[in-house]
């Protein structure tokens, strides 16, 4: 069986440090950076409990900087770049109202980063006919170089999600 398929995935990472200088001054630099993916293309149903898609889509990201040196001043830098990214997701029940995901996904190729991918692996609950709480752990990586800035940046964590099926006929055998 096969049939069309879309994800999204939103990601924000705030993170700031203080460190003492020379001569009694003092800095704060903080960094925040938001991506969100979009993600398109084919679910195929090989058996009834298993499924896999190949999708093709964009990973939008913003990031901001900021530089305190007390007594000296300060910098700012926001930019944003897009990516582009092919991913391949892999779905599998593996009891009732109960499945696993392994998602990875590459991109950039240049076009906005020099390189970006992540990878993740999920356990599903069906809580409902067509909604799926997930818990599992992500890695996103991201290496973007150009203007004189640079974004190297590994994120790796727990998550929790939450899965929405539109349509008809998802049942208890459904999977995200």
């Amino acid at each position: 069986t096969l049939f069309r398929s879309l994800q999204a995935d939103l990601t924000h990472a705030s993170t700031s440090d203080s460190a003492a200088l020379p001569m009694g001054l003092s800095a704060r630099a903080k960094v925040r950076q938001t991506s969100a993916t979009l993600t398109a293309g084919y679910a195929f149903a090989p058996t009834e409990a298993a499924g896999v898609d190949l999708m093709a889509g964009l990973r939008h990201w913003e990031v901001s900087t900021a530089v305190d040196v007390t007594g000296i001043g300060s910098a700012r830098s926001k930019f944003s770049f897009v990516d582009p990214v092919i991913a391949a997701r892999w779905r599998q029940a593996v009891a009732p109202r109960w499945s696993t995901l392994v998602y990875a996904d590459t991109g950039g190729f240049g076009v906005g980063s020099d390189a970006t991918w992540q990878v993740l692996a999920l356990a599903n609950y069906q809580a409902r006919d067509n909604l799926f709480v997930s818990m599992g752990y992500r890695h996103l990586s991201v290496d973007y170089r150009e203007h004189g800035r640079r974004l190297d940046v590994d994120l790796s964590g727990p998550m929790l999600g939450l899965t929405f099926l539109f349509g008809k006929g998802h049942g208890a055998a459904a999977l995200p």
